[in-house]
């Protein structure tokens, strides 16, 4: 009896591709791979056939990737032309398309009733509330008057953020009832009928860490916990952001491992395969206070980091779980490390202004890793994702310094380096 062919498509930013390899979508022991992406300047395209090799034919690139509604509709005559047989997400934007595409073709994986737990953060929260995780107060506001009232009663500071939302996009911290007004002179309500819910929470006092893993057959079959370093909102000004991953033995990780167990194989409708991205709290208190889910990869330079940390290549074990391969899966997990090796990563975002120099090497010996992106003699603006950044680091610990400090040292060495040529209020300053 012959074995059934799995046909994967993949959809993914061109920006996830381009940090992708043949080897990588080798492992993932599909008979064919269709790969369908973000348009993208010529360069991005060479680096990406380059780094992918025989699969550069099976690349198609779409306009208008994020915002386009055609997509689906051209999605779907690609699966019955090459009677795909797994979807497989690994940008925020393609999750519920993907879902849609599987309930109409009756594929395996996540479907449109189930993703919406991992895009509707009211509808996230409300169940993760209803099964007794604890969540900071929120409440979805839709209009001006509704937000003034629900901030003053929750107490500020608040964060308004996009029901829907990704890469922290949209997302904005009311410090009072100034900084409220500030924001709606600017804000796209209007009185024109319905409008876009928005949801308000009670700001959290603590620090963010972050849980990504992979579920395959039911099973968590890896987990690696992180604290966050630096915050999304800061980084979308122009700052930094990273991340230090933490001891899986340590107190404070199997805490986030067990709260993250709870809510993606008892609450959350997850599914029985695929990656996912935790973000929890922890106040001032102690308590643990569930923020986030996603169900696919999270961003930044954590797939590098945790393979630092880890020895997993956790982007290839997620297709690989996604497209029901279980000999991949046990493959993969026995590239483990013996024991864990601290690793930290740093990203930053680009200035209002003109790039005049950065550094091409790091001399640093804590960075193992060191890629600079943007471009002297480009313009640039402030992001709008958290996807945009011009440098990104990743760190190993030596000597037993603690990584928050060698963090505080590269960014350092790395702020005496590059140069800008800023701008403020339409002026240009250094």
């Amino acid at each position: 009896m012959s074995t059934k062919k799995i046909k994967v498509l993949i959809l993914a930013a061109h920006k996830v591709l381009q940090r992708w390899s043949a080897n990588e979508i080798n492992r993932i022991g599909a008979d064919s791979v269709q790969l369908v992406t973000s348009q993208c300047n010529n360069a991005s395209k060479e680096l990406i056939h380059k780094n992918l090799d025989k699969y550069s034919n099976d690349i198609t690139y779409i306009e208008n990737y994020n915002t386009s509604g055609l997509i689906p509709v051209l999605l779907a005559e690609f699966i019955e032309q090459q009677q795909i047989t797994h979807i497989i997400a690994l940008s925020e934007v393609d999750i519920m398309r993907a879902a849609r595409l599987r309930d109409k073709f009756n594929l395996p994986g996540l479907k449109a009733a189930s993703a919406i737990y991992f895009r509707d953060k009211h509808v996230m929260k409300q169940s993760a509330i209803d099964s007794g995780i604890a969540c900071s107060p929120f409440q979805l506001v839709y209009d001006p008057l509704t937000l003034q009232q629900t901030a003053k009663k929750m107490g500020y500071p608040v964060v308004l953020k996009p029901t829907m939302g990704r890469g922290s996009s949209g997302v904005v911290v009311l410090e009072d009832d100034k900084s409220l007004r500030d924001y709606l002179t600017t804000c796209h309500w209007n009185d024109l009928g319905g409008q876009m819910p928005m949801l308000l929470e009670k700001y959290v006092d603590g620090d963010l860490y972050r849980v990504d893993g992979v579920v395959s057959g039911g099973n968590m079959c890896f987990v690696a916990t992180a604290r966050y370093w630096g915050t999304h909102l800061d980084y979308l000004n122009g700052g930094c952001l990273g991340s230090v991953m933490l001891d899986p033995a340590s107190k404070i990780s199997k805490k986030l491992v067990n709260l993250t167990k709870k809510l993606l194989l008892d609450v959350l409708p997850f599914g029985l395969n695929g990656g996912f991205h935790v973000e929890i709290f922890i106040n001032n208190q102690g308590e643990l206070i569930f923020n986030e889910a996603a169900a696919r990869l999270g961003g930044g330079s954590i797939i590098e980091e945790i393979e630092t940390s880890y020895g997993i290549n956790i982007k290839t074990l997620t297709v690989a779980a996604e497209a029901e391969n279980t000999s991949a899966v046990c493959e993969i997990l026995n590239d483990a490390h013996k024991t864990f090796i601290d690793a930290a990563q740093l990203h930053i975002s680009p200035r209002l202004g003109e790039l005049v120099y950065i550094p091409e090497n790091c001399p640093l010996p804590c960075v193992s890793f060191y890629e600079s992106i943007g471009r002297a003699g480009e313009n640039y603006n402030l992001m709008n994702h958290t996807n945009s950044e011009v440098a990104r680091f990743i760190l190993t610990g030596t000597g037993g310094k603690d990584l928050t400090y060698l963090l505080d040292e590269v960014l350092a060495w790395f702020n005496d380096e590059i140069k800008w040529l800023e701008k403020q209020d339409g002026l240009n300053r250094h």
